[in-house]
């Protein structure tokens, strides 16, 4: 599925974006009717997330706990990098996990241009997501998984959180001979604070 007659035999909600952009082409993009007659060739495919959930890792540290997230049947990236995004079928809420900028000083090493943030849960009427059969940047982006766009089987806000709160510990961590401590407030705190149980604490701070 890398063409636009390909989605919408599919019956997903795409638009066209300009070429080698993520801009939606006109401005009434996020109500207008599309037919396979609006898509020019190099246009970019842009899908709308009115009835879809798009997972943006931003942050390649978050991919360490991709595993916090339900498995998915719709995985692509863009260039060199397998994962980027993740799609579900469904609705929620739309949030952008980011460091505060006075931390900085601990993400301005990562290269990517969203280096403050760490992971996306994108969703809703009024937004969109470039997909396969697009290039970005110079970059294509390319199906990694493409079995099904499937329903998110739980709580994706929560999973998605946890997936950012990890990420943030992580880049955090303390050098040498500070660790344990570090590791046993965490764990303090997620103890008085949240309803986790003993073991889901302990693995999570493993």
């Amino acid at each position: 599925m890398i063409t636009p007659k390909e989605y919408l035999d599919m019956q997903l909600d795409i638009i066209p974006c300009q070429k080698d952009s993520r801009k939606p082409v006109g401005d009434n993009w996020q109500t207008k009717a599309i037919n396979i007659n609006d898509f020019l060739e190099g246009h970019n495919i842009g899908l709308r997330l009115g009835s879809h959930i798009d997972i943006d890792f931003d942050n390649p540290l978050a991919l360490k706990f991709i595993n916090y997230l339900a498995p998915c049947g719709a995985i692509f990236g863009k260039g060199d990098k397998k994962i980027t995004h993740l799609l579900y079928k469904g609705v929620s809420k739309k949030t952008s996990f980011v460091f505060p900028k006075e931390l900085s000083k601990w993400t301005n090493s990562f290269s990517d241009p969203h280096e403050n943030t760490i992971i996306e849960n994108r969703s809703g009427k009024g937004f969109q997501t470039i997909v396969p059969g697009s290039v970005v940047e110079g970059k294509e982006v390319k199906w990694n998984v493409l079995e099904g766009i499937s329903p998110y089987p739980g709580n994706i806000f929560d999973d998605v959180s946890k997936v950012a709160f990890a990420t943030a510990l992580s880049i955090l961590y303390p050098s040498k001979g500070n660790r344990n401590d570090y590791c046993y407030a965490i764990a303090c705190i997620l103890a008085k604070n949240t309803e986790w149980k003993d073991y889901e604490i302990d693995e999570f701070i493993l």
